[in-house]
Parts: structure tokens; sequence; C-alpha cells
């Protein structure tokens, strides 16, 4: 079997400005980061539990400002990494 290491990441609002998504490795998702919509910037709004180092948000809002870099604010995306398979897995969810 292959284990997987995934944080998934939902959009939930949106304006001109900024979009929030929920993120975390687990049901619930209880982080929450904020986009800026004109400048790329992430930021933290709430922390996900656990995360004691930061490591899901800095792995989520990546994957996030990666969208953003192509100018793309989706519904839902993912990040993940499978040691089994070599490494990081480019998961998006439209």
């Amino acid at each position: 079997t292959v284990s997987l290491f995934l944080i998934s990441i939902v959009r939930q609002s949106e304006d001109d400005k900024s979009a929030r998504f929920a993120f975390g490795s687990s049901e619930p998702l209880d982080g929450i980061l904020e986009l800026d919509k004109n400048t790329g910037n992430v930021r933290l709004v709430h922390s996900p539990s656990p995360d004691p180092k930061g490591s899901l948000f800095a792995r989520a809002s990546r994957k996030v400002k990666e969208h953003w870099s192509k100018g793309e604010v989706p519904e839902k995306t993912s990040w993940g990494v499978s040691p089994e398979l070599g490494g990081l897995l480019a998961l998006s969810l439209a």
C-alpha cells in the first residue's frame, strides 16, 4: 500500500479583494488562510490543530499562491506527499 500525507484546501468565501480558505490534514478543516488577490500575499487567520511548527500553513499557502500566480482562485485543491512514490504529488481538485 501507498501512504499519502494530504492537506485539503477548500475555498470558503471570495470577494474582489480576497479569498478565504479552510485547510488541514483531517476533517474538520479548522485552519483558515486568506489570499490577497491583488498582491498574492497569504496570511494565517487561524492555525489548524495540530500544526505546532506551521508546516501545514506553509504548504497550504504555497499551494494557494501557486494557483494565484496562474490567475486561479480554486474552489478546492490539495497538497500531498507520498514517501513510497518518492515525494511530492501535485494535486488539484476543481
